[in-house]
């Protein structure tokens, strides 16, 4: 062992002897020669440094054996290396291609060797990834990394334009817009495109796992000074379920990306927690920058970033309580640390104001973190100078930080909301599961997401916490790392990534020495006082190599299992593509528009789908909010008009929902009459293969057929035969008597046979809302207002009957008082007459309109080529309307003097074309006439409406009781038998 590794080697052992060695060499560098009594040294400590070497004694007095040496270790300067042997440092972390490929080409092998065994662990799905073609990534959330890598990549024309970088939108620039920039770039450089863009999304992660894994290797050998350890941490990490299934090709979450920097960020501490073996100035300050640049991307890379820097502080605030209790300077062990987070703060606030990336919640923790470790370091450093013990100072810092949280709370008051808001994110549990503590079964288990890792790495994160308590705190990163994230997967599992990266440390260290206490291979460093590093590695014979794999299939047994199975858990499954690509190719040969190709799905796929169907991955926030609620309703009719403006598909897969929700009634009986259900009127099953558990249905107006009661008591049940794409079925349904008259919207085409009449329903007239109707009424149509309840006024003529809205109902009738009010009914065909057709109105009504405050309240009103309005005029105080004919021509009759209909008033409108007369009457007496001759033909394409339109407008508070249209002219005096 050279010198400056035996001065290491007692500085670790015996840390608290640090400021002796350094007192000592003070003295030795100020005189030749000097006694015992010129060093601020007690007996005991001078003692251990004679018997150790590294004082000598001569005739003269004592000096320092080497004291150069000395000097390069705990000043950190460079220190010429004796003999071939590389120092530690050197051998972990300087030149890193040098020693693993340039010096020992079997240890680069091994290294390589278990960097294969991670890839194939994450890369086994190639063909679930890509198919067809087509890349398919895993999850729900890539999608959404993959719409904003395409929108980015279109912006940008292809191109490397840097002003993309301010381009992006908020919803990026606040989440994660390092990793959009990076994938960005990267599927710029091959090509663009979205063929690009799905390779670099579908590798990332991979490639991000293997960066990871040898950043893992550097971290575990600059900590253990074992190449042995470090391959076992990396292959343990290699078949963790748990960063297995995070960084699986084809998962492009931001995960992935968020290791890397977080075991940079911790390798850099690491490197400069071993201060003496860091070496000089130079890579000490090389270590600064790396800390700098690596906090700069785990803020960059993630909203939530700052929970984990949390780590960085608690390593400073524990190790200057340690530094306290040994008399080390503080100042001196973390100084690097500061320039680190000083850098990192600085680029990160940059970054903040000129690319508006992160809110400033996110942009300002490094430099809070900076000064709270600034303000730490400060507190230790009086403390040591003033001999104040680390019980004093915890207690100071435990005061102080209380008091600091109340003044940033009370200054910045806003600032801390929006913590304590991104606080509550993260530790509220939702329904996903990522959200559900390790502990809990909902996530499924520790066990299941680390196998036997986790239970081998706990012991020895317990020995690390030990080490570091010693005083060597390059053992206390890790160990503060390994258990912060222990802890944070009690609240979430989303942490169980983050928690693998160190659980393959330890559990690297703990596969090791539980190999030795089996007599398989030495003790690792570690644990053997005086070891030299094991910086290569030597070819075992066949018995040792039997052995260790059957060492590591025991440690693994469970992750073997548990690797593919999570893995598979969050590809997309070949039923779900296959639908997503049926879905996009109908809606392409229907040649749908955008609006009209929402895909409607539970939640964990929705991004999928819509990616496949119309590019907007963006969100599954309307999905998760309403599916659930949707699938096990029991209303069809009202989830049709909540989603018919914006759902195109709805796609369900095979669940036991229970027999009386809609999930079931559309999925088991594609809408038919259950045992529970009469069946549905909008939902058809258009996609429903006989291979496949998922079923795609669309909403249709559906066509509507309706007809007198009694023919519904002749046949109460009808059917027919339905394709639902792939399966044949029947679909039935109950017909019911209401108020005279029977009402069936059926969404499927078919013969569809009530009472004695069968009506032919064919596709267009399903998704055009087609009402066929088989009454044989005397007039064109009746609306008798005389239901009682509901939402619908029926027409017992001709079955144009009406939707009520905002209406409430009366004695006989219907109040149209409120501005919202109104009554809309499809019955233009029945009101439009031709040149040659009479027409007759005939409308019983009551109230005041003069109370609505328009100059026009309106009570009746239908509008195409022609026009027919019944109106109040509140400036004259009369009522009448006006007839509009295709040409243009009109004729207006107004005659009534009033306004204000304290009692049921008829009103009745003649237009005869055989004396080409208008005329108007109230309660049967005539009160108008005029010369209809010039009008022509009116046709009506508009639906009636009644009270006011469905805009509200020209509102008129009405009591409507009656109403009947006849095309031929009729006695003015209402026909009371219909």
């Amino acid at each position: 062992m050279d010198d400056s590794a035996a001065v290491s080697e007692f500085l670790d052992e015996r840390p608290e002897l640090e400021s002796a060695l350094l007192a000592v060499l003070e003295v030795d560098d100020a005189n030749e020669h000097w006694t015992f009594d010129e060093v601020p040294v007690d007996s005991g400590a001078f003692g251990e440094l004679v018997s150790r070497g590294f004082v000598e004694e001569s005739d003269e007095g004592y000096r320092l054996e080497d004291a150069e040496t000395v000097r390069a270790v705990v000043k950190g300067e460079e220190v010429a290396v004796r003999g071939e042997s590389p120092n530690r440092f050197e051998v972990v972390s300087g030149k890193v291609l040098a020693a693993l490929v340039g010096v020992d080409r079997r240890l680069a092998g091994a290294l390589a060797g278990v960097i294969c065994i991670l890839v194939a662990a994450r890369a086994y799905v190639f063909q679930s990834v890509f198919r067809d073609g087509r890349v398919v990534l895993s999850g729900n959330d890539p999608y959404y990394y993959r719409y904003w890598v395409e929108r980015a990549l279109a912006q940008s024309g292809g191109q490397l334009d840097p002003s993309i970088l301010t381009a992006l939108p908020d919803s990026v620039k606040t989440g994660e817009p390092l990793l959009i920039t990076v994938l960005w770039a990267l599927s710029t450089l091959l090509g663009g495109g979205s063929g690009a863009t799905g390779q670099v999304l579908a590798w990332y992660p991979v490639v991000a796992a293997v960066a990871s894994a040898l950043v893992l290797y550097l971290l575990t050998t600059a900590l253990t000074d074992d190449s042995r350890v470090g391959l076992a941490a990396v292959v343990l990490l290699a078949i963790t379920p748990g960063h297995a299934l995070r960084t699986s090709l084809g998962f492009a979450d931001h995960h992935a990306f968020d290791y890397l920097w977080l075991a940079m960020t911790a390798y850099a501490l690491v490197a400069l927690a071993s201060r003496r073996r860091a070496g000089g100035d130079r890579r000490r300050r090389a270590f600064a920058v790396l800390l700098g640049l690596s906090v700069t991307g785990q803020v960059l890379a993630w909203d939530a970033s700052p929970i984990l820097l949390t780590p960085v502080g608690l390593y400073v605030w524990i190790g200057v309580l340690l530094d306290v209790r040994d008399g080390r300077l503080p100042v001196t062990e973390h100084a690097p640390v500061i320039v680190g987070l000083g850098l990192a703060a600085a680029l990160v606030v940059a970054a903040h104001m000129a690319l508006g990336w992160h809110s400033s919640v996110v942009a300002f923790a490094p430099a809070l973190l900076l000064f709270g470790v600034v303000v730490v370091v400060a507190a230790g450093e009086i403390a040591t100078r003033r001999d104040v013990s680390a019980t004093t100072l915890a207690a100071t810092d435990g005061v102080a930080a209380l008091a600091g949280l109340l003044i940033f709370r009370t200054l910045f008051g806003g600032f801390w909301d929006d913590l304590l808001e991104g606080i509550g994110t993260l530790t509220t549990r939702q329904s996903i599961v990522e959200t559900q503590s390790l502990l809990s079964g909902d996530a499924f288990g520790w066990m299941l997401l680390f196998g036997f890792v986790l239970v081998l790495a706990v012991p020895y994160l317990g020995w690390g916490i030990f080490r570091g308590a010693r005083g060597e705190n390059r053992w206390l990163v890790a160990s503060v790392y390994g258990w912060y994230f222990l802890a944070l997967g009690t609240f979430q599992v989303r942490f169980a990534g983050q928690l693998a990266l160190f659980a393959a440390v330890f559990a690297g260290l703990g596969f090791v020495h539980l190999a030795a206490l089996v007599d398989i291979t030495l003790y690792p460093v570690p644990f053997e006082a005086d070891a030299e590093p094991v910086t290569t590695v030597t070819l075992p014979d066949g018995r040792t190599v039997a052995n260790i794999a059957l060492l590591f299939l025991l440690v693994g047994s469970l992750s073997f299992v548990q690797v593919p199975v999570k893995t598979n858990q969050i590809t997309t499954d070949g039923d779900a593509y296959r639908t997503a690509t049926w879905i996009a190719g109908t809606a392409d040969d229907r040649n749908l528009a955008q609006s009209e190709r929402y895909v409607f799905s539970q939640w964990g796929q929705n991004r999928m789908y819509n990616y496949f169907v119309n590019g907007e991955s963006r969100s599954y926030e309307y999905a998760q909010r309403l599916f659930s609620d949707f699938a096990t309703s029991t209303n069809g009719t009202w989830w049709y008009q909540r989603l018919r403006s914006k759902v195109g598909f709805v796609v369900l897969s095979d669940a036991a929902l229970g027999p009386g929700t809609l999930h079931h009634q559309i999925y088991e009986a594609y809408g038919s009459r259950t045992d529970w259900m009469q069946g549905l009127s909008h939902y058809r099953v258009v996609h429903a293969p006989e291979e496949s558990t998922r079923k795609v249905a669309v909403l249709v107006p559906g066509a509507t057929i309706t007809g007198p009661g009694s023919a519904a008591s002749q046949q109460p049940v009808v059917s027919t035969s339905i394709d639902v794409g792939g399966r044949n079925a029947t679909y039935s349904r109950v017909v019911t008597e209401r108020h005279g008259v029977y009402v069936l919207t059926v969404p499927y085409p078919g013969n569809y046979t009530v009472g004695d009449e069968t009506v032919t329903v064919t596709e267009a007239d399903v998704e055009r809302g087609v009402t066929h109707e088989t009454f044989d009424g005397p007039g064109a149509a009746w609306w008798s207002f005389d239901e009682g309840s509901g939402t619908r006024a029926y027409d017992r003529w001709n079955g144009s009957h009406m939707r009520l809205e905002g209406t409430n109902w009366t004695d006989g009738g219907v109040s149209f008082e409120s501005r919202d009010a109104f009554g809309s009914a499809n019955a233009a065909e029945e009101l439009s007459v031709e040149a040659d057709e009479s027409l007759t109105i005939q409308m019983t009504i009551s109230g005041n309109l003069s109370q609505s405050n328009e100059e026009f309240p309106t009570v009746l009103m239908a509008q195409g080529s022609g026009q027919i309005g019944l109106w109040a005029r509140t400036g004259p105080g009369d009522f009448g309307g006006r007839i509009t004919d295709d040409k243009g021509d009109s004729v207006k009759f107004f005659g009534i003097n009033e306004i204000d209909f304290e009692d049921p008033t008829n009103i009745t409108v003649i237009l005869d074309r055989n004396t080409n007369r208008l005329t108007i009457y109230r309660d049967g007496s005539l009160v108008g006439r005029r010369n209809a001759a010039a009008l022509g033909a009116i046709t009506l394409k508009n639906p009636l409406t009644v009270g006011a339109s469905e805009q509200g407008i020209r509102q008129a508070p009405v009591f409507v009781y009656d109403l009947r249209v006849h095309r031929s002219v009729q006695s003015p005096d209402i026909n009371e038998t219909g």
